[in-house]
């Protein structure tokens, strides 16, 4: 894996389009949790309180009567309630925390509140921010927004407040978070979230995950016209291989996966919200050597979710809920598995794959393992 050169030279720099990596995030997620526009029955009761209250105002001398503002209990139980599923995580230990949200005229008033559910009970708390996310972090978790660090929230219902430090080394156990301010190295063991380092001339990563012995693979944002690099970081020192020279199809950075000395890194083309193959990247020997696959080696036109086992199985969903999963060790061939109609939203969880079903409104999760797929034994709400 070669060193890397500067990403970006002035002469490319000029030609280097505003910068897209949230606007790619935000329009994937937005795909999959797209909420419709309700006024709720509580919404309707409190206005109408309301408006009785100011037309007893003009005949009495009595204050009108205000209805007490819910406590943060009922407002979390309300959401969670009539909410919308946005985002989950899952642990190895069978814990899931999911995100929900309730919003009124269209997304300008919405709110949100998580929910944690374990073997020894179940915890909630206001999600505060715009479009929260959760992430597993071992046996923790943690919830993010696009513009508030969030809080690493403990197994037994605890949230701590991330806190924000000049830098961190990636190591075992850390994860990596989205806000406002792009991809974090998030510890969560401290609560620290720091910038990610970038990559000699880059300016933003657009995907970046950590594996399991702190190894960071991450596709920058724009590696020059038409480039797509996928990157590591170890040992304080980052190297590359070129995913895709793209030419005139405008490549673009997709997902990237890692699972022990198995790693996947996909680029695509033409639209945020559903990804056309362009080259699926993959190795078996830490990232040492890759093995480029096109389009026409793959069984599959376009990925909208990639996950891989603790094992060394990579599963990836198609844009119309398919589900497919490496067939050898070395991840260059794929099977299609039977999986329940439109299948998304892929996460490892030890040697396991979690994935979401359903709609918003009424969401279920299943599990794939070596032996097919199960229900999820939790129940989300």
């Amino acid at each position: 894996m070669p060193d890397f050169p500067d990403l970006v030279t002035p002469a490319t720099r000029a030609t280097k389009p505003p910068p897209f990596e949230s606007l790619v995030a935000r329009a994937r997620v937005r795909r999959r949790t797209r909420v419709a526009t309700t006024l709720t029955l509580v919404v309707v009761a409190v206005v109408a309180i309301a408006a009785g209250s100011a037309l007893a105002g003009r005949h009495a001398t009595t204050r009108p009567i205000t209805p007490p503002t819910p406590s943060p209990d009922a407002r979390t139980a309300a959401i969670v309630r009539t909410g919308s599923l946005v985002s989950y995580a899952a642990a190895p230990d069978g814990s899931v925390l999911t995100v929900w949200q309730r919003c009124a005229r269209g997304d300008a008033h919405c709110a949100a509140a998580w929910r944690l559910t374990t073997r020894a009970g179940s915890w909630s708390g206001l999600a505060h921010g715009s479009e929260p996310f959760a992430y597993a972090a071992g046996n923790a978790f943690v919830v993010t927004s696009w513009d508030r660090l969030g809080d690493v929230v403990d197994n037994d219902g605890t949230a701590r407040p991330l806190r924000h430090v000049r830098s961190l080394v990636p190591a075992r156990g850390d994860v990596t978070v989205r806000s406002a301010k792009g991809l974090l190295l998030l510890d969560p063991r401290t609560a620290a979230v720091a910038e990610l380092p970038l990559p000699p001339g880059a300016d933003a990563l657009a995907e970046a995950t950590v594996d399991v012995d702190g190894t960071v693979y991450a596709l920058p944002a724009f590696a020059g016209p038409g480039k797509v690099w996928v990157a590591r970081f170890r040992d304080r020192h980052w190297t590359h291989v070129v995913l895709s020279h793209g030419g005139a199809r405008g490549t673009m950075p997709g997902y990237v996966v890692a699972s022990g000395s198995h790693a996947a890194a996909l680029s695509s083309f033409d639209g945020a919200t559903i990804l056309p193959v362009g080259v699926l990247g993959v190795t078996a020997d830490g990232g040492d050597t890759w093995t480029m696959l096109t389009k026409s080696a793959l069984p599959f036109g376009a990925v909208d979710s990639m996950a891989a086992t603790s094992g060394g199985t990579l599963y990836l969903t198609t844009p119309d809920g398919e589900v497919y999963r490496s067939a050898e060790p070395n991840w260059t061939r794929f099977e299609r598995v039977a999986a329940p109609r439109r299948t998304g939203e892929l996460q490892g969880v030890g040697d396991q794959v979690v994935a979401r079903i359903g709609t918003a409104k009424h969401p279920r999760l299943i599990v794939f393992d070596d032996s097919g797929w199960h229900p999820w034994p939790a129940a989300l709400r």
